[in-house]
């Protein structure tokens, strides 16, 4: 019992520590069971039971979260990132910067080298595939992939289990 507390203790000390590499104190919540590598966490972030981040950068901003849900698998060098710079003036620090929330589902894989875009959500037991940039949402089962990202397949239910069928 004791072993099983300390161990849990250590998780969430380095949970701690990695949302804590930001700019600012990070409000990272959801600590049981989430797995995080080297990953870059910064502004109010959500992460869900079961969850696993390999390596990269979550980011939102004041006026946005990412909310990441249960049992995902999340891949090396993915960028989740719910602010980015205005359009119209790129390099203008005084412009405020464009933000919107991005939610992913339960039970979503996305592969290595992924960027997810502000304003993007994803539907449970969807696929990012590697190499992909999501800017549109996700409908749930669906497989997507390209730059940018683009339906490829959808799971479909059988009887015994999940079958992949083109779109």
């Amino acid at each position: 019992m004791l072993n099983h507390f300390v161990g849990y203790l250590a998780s969430v000390m380095y949970n701690l520590a990695i949302a804590y590499r930001s700019d600012k104190i990070c409000k990272l919540h959801g600590f049981k069971g989430v797995r995080l590598g080297n990953v870059f966490v910064s502004g109010n972030i959500k992460i869900g039971p079961k969850t696993y981040v390999n390596s990269g950068r979550i980011v939102s901003g004041s006026r946005s979260k990412v909310v990441i849900g249960k049992r995902c698998n999340i891949g090396y060098n993915v960028l989740i990132a719910a602010r980015t710079h205005p359009k119209e003036d790129p390099t203008n620090p005084s412009l405020p910067r464009k933000e919107a929330d991005i939610i992913i589902g339960d039970r979503v894989w996305i592969g290595a080298n992924v960027v997810i875009r502000e304003g993007i959500t994803i539907g449970d037991d969807a696929i990012i595939g590697a190499n992909s940039v999501v800017t549109h949402d996700v409908e749930p089962n669906q497989m997507v992939g390209g730059v940018p990202a683009r339906p490829l397949k959808v799971k479909k239910l059988v009887e015994h289990g999940f079958h992949l069928a083109h779109v």
